[in-house]
């Protein structure tokens, strides 16, 4: 009879550890998928931002250039008023 109740203990516990080895890897498994999840939402921020900051880049490049071409005719407007005034102080 003892024997018998031995063995019916180790079995129990037996059946109670791969319970527990089931549930550590369905909580793995959760842990992962979890992780997975971050990192990928992580990796579309990360996509985002540097598209945000290459159309940043972009504007103001633009925005220099166009500054740039602007002072670029001020000389230019500028350049005959300059020649006809050295042109009036040697004559």
């Amino acid at each position: 009879m003892l024997p018998d109740l031995a063995k019916e203990r180790e079995r129990m516990a037996q059946r109670r550890l791969e319970l527990m080895e089931r549930k550590m890897e369905r909580e793995l498994a959760a842990q992962k998928r979890h992780s997975e999840e971050q990192v990928a939402r992580l990796e579309k921020l990360h996509h985002e931002q540097q598209k945000v900051q290459q159309e940043q880049h972009a504007q103001l490049l633009a925005t220099i250039q166009q500054q740039q071409a602007m002072m670029f005719d001020l000389i230019k407007s500028l350049a005959p008023v300059h020649n006809e005034n050295q042109e009036q102080a040697q004559a």
